[in-house]
């Protein structure tokens, strides 16, 4: 990636240790997909999380937050549905707000969206964007290409 982007600057880094590659209020934008979902995998019962699990996403969370600017956002994208999310990212703690979209016709995944400062009661409220705000919307044909895949 340093070959074909010279001009970004690319970070090896453990989601569980942030603290120790990024300092305060390092990011306006912070993309995650099915990273944290991978922790839950092992997960028998998605109604009751297990203790360490919780503990291991809070403190996950809190270092998220901690290097998410002001008005920055935290982008997670997801198969798990709100509902079992929601519990987890929408806590006072982390001083964001929590909304999300549903993406897809017959096969779902969710755009959930914290923003650092902004009320989480409010957003709660109100806990549903559109997804227009961040990608283009995809034509008729693009959108249908999963349909033509033929399984023996």
């Amino acid at each position: 990636m340093n070959q074909e982007y010279p001009n970004l600057k690319w970070v090896v880094a453990d989601i569980n240790k942030l603290e120790e590659f990024f300092s305060f209020e390092s990011f306006d934008v912070i993309l995650e997909k099915a990273t944290l979902d991978s922790f839950f995998v092992k997960e028998k019962d998605p109604w009751h999380y297990n203790s360490e699990i919780l503990i291991k996403m809070n403190r996950i969370l809190s270092q998220i937050s901690r290097i998410l600017v002001k008005g920055g956002k935290f982008i997670s994208l997801s198969f798990t549905q709100p509902h079992f999310r929601k519990p987890i990212y929408a806590k006072p703690e982390f001083n964001w707000s929590f909304n999300y979209s549903t993406y897809g016709d017959y096969f779902h995944y969710f755009f959930y969206v914290m923003t650092k400062g902004e009320s989480l009661d409010s957003a709660c409220i109100n806990a549903s964007i559109s997804i227009s705000h961040f990608v283009e919307p995809l034509s008729e044909d693009e959108e249908d290409f999963i349909f033509s895949i033929q399984c023996p």
